[in-house]
């Protein structure tokens, strides 16, 4: 089995374009060749996406098809065992189609980096820089793992302000701006590496969900066996969000916010081990902050 340093999932579902992008954005900057990406077709529901996805000719990449639109969390699966089938990996990057790397020789620097720490520490990330938001070392991109009180706080932004020492505390808000090294417990989904064998200790994504809040479910586990990430905030790389879904931090659609409700409730119901209860009043809060944020989505933009 040949063996590289690491491999890289990029999932995509009707954004070949975007992920041919994201994968050439590896290639070009990486300082070495002892990687492997697989670009993988979640079964787009438009023509020919595989197609293109192999128009993208390079020894470091390969592609997936899978025939069924299992979602992010077995979509991702299915790659990353894909390549472990094939392949030796000492490190999975899990990158998303709207996510690029700005900088040559940023992910050999954050591999290099996690290769010195203890070994407690399953992984590493760089910012991870969504351009509208502002200042790439102000967004929430980690945190620690949720308990069901953080929970309920994050579903409205109203608790956020009553209860906003408990939300900063696990937002890890206080050390904003990051410019110093920083441990969490809970990546962002959208670009973090982490050790093979820890995920694989972790068992991968939790396929019971669809979307969202995947890398919740990773907090939890790596906090619950002893281990924690490494933020690297010397590096960046960048990513839009939504272009999957066409729902983002500006805008939540409808369809979004039940598939975030539903792995929400994976959480609360197998993790927290809680009941339908905690489950009613998780969705109850998430309603109606949608609705407040959506109403006034459309007075400020009565047009659309």
């Amino acid at each position: 089995m040949k063996k590289f340093d690491y491999g890289v999932v990029i999932l995509n579902y009707n954004v070949s374009k975007d992920a041919i992008l994201a994968a050439q954005s590896v290639i070009n900057n990486a300082e070495s060749h002892r990687f492997i990406i697989c670009l993988a077709d979640n079964a787009s529901s438009n023509e020919g996406e595989v197609a293109k996805l192999e128009t993208l000719c390079s020894d470091s990449c390969e592609v997936l098809s899978i025939k069924s639109n299992w979602g992010y969390a077995r979509g991702n699966n299915e790659a990353i065992r894909f390549l472990l089938s094939k392949y030796d990996l000492k490190y999975i990057i899990v990158m998303n189609p709207d996510v690029l790397i700005l900088n040559f020789g940023t992910i050999d620097r954050l591999l290099n980096r996690l290769a010195m720490l203890p070994e407690n520490y399953c992984g590493i990330q760089p910012l991870v820089w969504t351009p509208y938001m502002g200042d790439a070392r102000c967004q929430n991109i980690c945190q620690m793992s949720e308990d069901y009180g953080d929970i309920l706080i994050g579903r409205l932004r109203l608790l956020k302000l009553i209860f906003r020492k408990k939300y900063n505390k696990m937002i890890l808000a206080e050390y904003r701006p990051y410019t110093q090294e920083l441990d969490f417990e809970t990546p962002c989904g959208a670009f973090f590496i982490i050790k093979t064998d820890i995920f694989q200790e972790l068992e991968l994504f939790d396929e019971r969900t669809f979307l969202y809040g995947e890398e919740r479910i990773i907090g939890y586990k790596v906090k619950e066996r002893g281990y924690k990430f490494l933020l690297l905030p010397s590096e960046k790389v960048q990513h839009e969000g939504g272009k999957s879904t066409g729902s983002n931090a500006k805008c939540t659609k409808w369809h979004a916010l039940k598939i975030d409700m539903e792995s929400v409730e994976v959480y609360i119901r197998y993790y927290l081990h809680r009941g339908t209860c905690s489950v009613i009043l998780s969705h109850i809060l998430t309603i109606f902050n949608w609705g407040i944020k959506r109403f006034c989505f459309l007075f400020k933009n009565p047009y659309k």
